[in-house]
């Protein structure tokens, strides 16, 4: 690091180490590790933070961002007494969705428990109109003109994938590197090997695949 090589007097207080990885030594090794000059005082570690809203856990799996968005609907659903199909929309789409569907590229869920209880928010969501409380779920999202918020997700990253290839986004400096064509190919990517699942549901990795398909 360097910190201690120019003597900068970082408050500890307002930073810490959240690492993912298993490899590294036992917990008071690597605060030890994280010492800055001229205080000698060690930075604290953390399972878990929120970065521009979206919360990072030292496991990297997005099971807290997925339980959070669980509680959006409380509010709405004891403001408001009586709902019709039209004003549901509205509320939800302008309120509740963009909770859901906030920087999603970087923490897409990908377990079948987290994909549900995203689902189950929208889910509930619809059932707050009267008139299709008995309907089932699929139908009560048909009659309300919404899809499945995992059917938005790969929508969504579907447009982001050709605005990265066509230019009309940056990702950084080494856009190129970032996503790869394939050899001979001008729309087909090429498919990096990662050996960890959670690295394979990073963006980059898991949009190759439907990508390709299409």
């Amino acid at each position: 690091m360097e910190f201690p090589r120019t003597n900068l007097n970082v408050p500890t207080d307002s930073h810490k180490i959240l690492t993912g990885s298993h490899k590294f030594p036992p917990q008071d090794v690597l605060i030890n590790r994280y010492v800055f000059l001229p205080t000698y005082r060690a930075l604290k570690e953390t399972v878990e933070e929120k970065d521009l809203g979206v919360i990072i856990t030292n496991d990297l799996k997005p099971s807290k961002a997925a339980a959070s968005a669980n509680s959006l609907l409380g509010l709405l659903s004891k403001t408001m007494t009586c709902l019709d199909s039209e004003m549901l929309l509205t509320l939800y789409k302008s309120l509740v969705r963009p909770r859901l569907e906030y920087c999603i590229q970087a923490w897409s869920p990908y377990t079948r428990g987290d994909i549900k209880k995203l689902e189950q928010v929208q889910r509930r969501a619809t059932k707050l109109v009267p008139e299709l409380a008995g309907y089932p779920d699929e139908e009560r999202l048909t009659r309300v003109g919404l899809t499945t918020l995992e059917e938005r997700r790969i929508r969504g990253d579907m447009i982001e994938t050709f605005k990265i290839l066509k230019g009309f986004a940056k990702v950084g400096n080494d856009d190129e590197d970032y996503l790869k064509l394939a050899p001979r190919h001008s729309l087909k990517l090429a498919k990096p090997c990662h050996r960890t699942i959670k690295r394979n549901k990073f963006f980059s990795s898991r949009i190759i695949s439907k990508w390709n398909s299409h």
